[in-house]
């Protein structure tokens, strides 16, 4: 016994005015599948993600019209393109050219085999030349089933790093599975805070027992080591995305800001300007030294034939005048008293 899944029997029937009717010759397919499913055959039930192919179901294309029909097409179709191998086909003989006559068959043999956790849709679609008959499609269904892993913890904070000082101290991320279903790590990488792909990303995973390949059983537990190390200053936020085939999420949110190195400090080596001592007095400037300047710390002292003197609010040293000793009109002069003497 078989179990119809797809469209049934296309008759055409032809009459006129109480003629007898007659029967056109018909093209149609269906898909079936035998009765070791139940009937609702197209379903897989649960799968564990990640522990390999399910034994495969055999799925039948039979041509159920009149003539000969010749697969142009034959596809497989899945939900999502991230697990390209969830659904395939490792033997059947329906294939592209092969031409099924009248009441004959061909058969596809289908297996589930998912990465993640989660309900996953594809199909089965057979295509004619001429698209005589339309398409014979079927629906295929299955969920996968993992375990409930959360991260600890939920997030990281760097806090602040100094640019172009290395990397920060280590912050570790734990996984522990304490579910019945082992967990299996496909990979672990560092996205933007939208988990798309983030390169370079100041952030680096740099050891860990959590890696590729890697298989957690129960009550057991493995570890992501990170670190934060900033080329420029600023703050930083992303996420570490784990895939595995766990049925929680699986990334944790990192963050942390990087600084500005401090200025350099001052070395032994570099010379600096000092005020002058206020408790030494300067000395007096020597008479050929032209000029003294005025001394900010003590009293002003003018060499010798100076005096001091206030010019435009300040005290300088200038030179003394002159005295000029004005003859009185009835004197004479030496000379000419000393003339007048001799002649007498």
């Amino acid at each position: 016994m078989r179990v119809w899944v797809g469209t049934g029997l296309c008759l055409v029937l032809l009459a006129f005015f109480g003629a007898s009717s007659a029967v056109a010759a018909t093209t149609s397919w269906e898909w079936i599948t035998t009765t070791e499913y139940p009937w609702y055959a197209q379903y897989y039930g649960q799968t564990v993600a990640g522990g390999g192919p399910t034994e495969p179901h055999e799925y039948v294309l039979a041509n159920t019209g009149e003539s000969p029909i010749t697969i142009e097409r034959l596809s497989i179709g899945w939900e999502s393109k991230a697990e390209p191998h969830v659904w395939t086909a490792p033997g059947g003989d329906c294939k592209k050219g092969t031409t099924i006559e009248p009441g004959g068959t061909c058969s596809v043999d289908m297996v589930f085999d998912p990465l993640m956790a989660g309900w996953r849709e594809g199909w089965i679609r057979a295509q004619a030349a001429d698209e005589q008959p339309e398409q014979a499609k079927v629906i295929l269904e299955a969920k996968a089933v993992g375990p409930w892993v959360e991260p600890e913890p939920e997030r990281l904070d760097f806090g602040s790093v100094q640019v172009g000082a290395g990397p920060s101290a280590i912050q570790t991320i734990t996984l522990t599975d304490e579910e019945s279903l082992p967990l299996k790590i496909y990979g672990i990488s560092v996205t933007d805070i939208y988990e798309r792909p983030e390169s370079p990303s100041p952030f680096r995973v740099v050891g860990g027992s959590c890696r590729e390949g890697v298989v957690v059983a129960t009550s057991e537990s493995c570890t992501i080591e990170v670190v934060l190390e900033p080329a420029k200053v600023g703050s930083f936020e992303s996420k570490i995305v784990i895939a595995d085939n766990a049925e929680s999420e699986q990334s944790v949110l990192v963050r942390g800001v990087g600084v500005a190195p401090p200025p350099p400090s001052t070395g032994s080596g570099t010379v600096t300007k000092s005020e002058p001592d206020s408790s030494v007095p300067s000395p007096p400037p020597s008479p050929s030294a032209g000029p003294p300047t005025v001394s900010k710390t003590g009293p002003l002292v003018c060499p010798k034939g100076k005096r001091k003197a206030v010019r435009r609010g300040r005290t300088v040293c200038e030179r003394r005048p002159r005295h000029h000793h004005h003859r009185r009109s009835d004197q004479r002069p030496v000379a000419e008293h000393m003339r007048v003497g001799r002649s007498r």
